[in-house]
């Protein structure tokens, strides 16, 4: 637990524990999913090195595949997506089947990058009989170096069961 109190930036590992942690409640695990935080830099590797036609059949695109089968199929209403920009910086994406929308987060208030943003719609659009709308997700401000991990984590974590976990203000 030492790792989650100092004032540093936050591993892979120690974000994808938050989201384990919010997972593992059978009330949000039968409705919502998580990916983890290698997810995107994986998808942002595969929109740029496979062709249209390859998507459907590459071993590189199955992970894909299989998280927005289950997703459009029914098995649950969200997918909550931590990002990993610019070499620093932890967003939040989270994808709403059932109000066909894209959620996009940003501590720092910042627009979603075009390359995450071709490749998420690339990704989407072989899944979806109609482009998904780009809404914002409610995300707290960031005022300092080290907390966008935690901020990301609890705007996903936030949409899906608001009242257990709120918005964490910049103080918290």
């Amino acid at each position: 637990l030492a790792d989650f109190t100092l004032q540093k930036w936050l591993t892979n590992t120690n974000l994808n524990m938050m989201l384990d942690i919010v997972y593992g409640d059978k009330d949000v695990a039968l409705k919502h999913t998580f990916e983890t935080a290698y997810f995107v830099l994986l998808l942002l590797l595969t929109h740029d090195e496979c062709a249209e036609k390859d998507y459907l059949t590459s071993w590189e695109a199955k992970p894909f595949r299989n998280a927005t089968e289950q997703l459009f199929k029914g098995h649950y209403k969200n997918l909550g997506i931590p990002c990993h920009i610019h070499e620093n910086h932890w967003t939040a994406v989270l994808i709403n089947a059932e109000d066909q929308k894209v959620l996009y987060g940003d501590s720092f208030g910042t627009a979603i990058p075009n390359n995450l943003k071709a490749a998420i719609d690339w990704w989407l659009l072989h899944h979806s009989p109609t482009p998904l709308t780009w809404d914002d997700l409610q995300i707290s401000c960031q005022e300092d170096t080290h907390s966008c991990s935690v901020l990301a984590a609890n705007a996903l974590t936030h949409f899906i069961q608001p009242m257990k976990f709120p918005l964490l203000s910049s103080s918290d």
